[in-house]
């Protein structure tokens, strides 16, 4: 049976070979499994070295400002929870 998963923010590693792997910060997304076959299909990958730590540090305080400013539960509550999310994990890879 197929197997369709949800994804958090994280670093996605691509096996090209078996000497050469290739890293990306990846936002959230969906994996789907189906037979010996895997689907992904991310909001955003991005290669590490064009990560911005500043960048990213000004994008979690501000969702850290927003999740202040807004009643759990809400649509806005959610969306700085996934923006607070993917700044920290992409913080994580930008800082090695």
């Amino acid at each position: 049976a197929p197997l369709l998963a949800a994804l958090a923010p994280t670093e996605l590693r691509l096996h090209v070979s078996s000497s050469e792997t290739v890293r990306y910060a990846q936002a959230h997304g969906w994996l789907q499994m189906f037979g010996n076959r895997a689907r992904l299909l991310v909001e955003e990958a991005v290669a590490p070295e064009d990560l911005d730590a500043g960048t990213l540090k000004e994008q979690l305080a501000d969702a850290e400002q927003r999740l202040s400013e807004h009643e759990k539960g809400s649509a806005d509550f959610a969306r700085a929870e996934k923006d607070r999310d993917r700044a920290e994990a992409f913080l994580a890879i930008a800082q090695g």
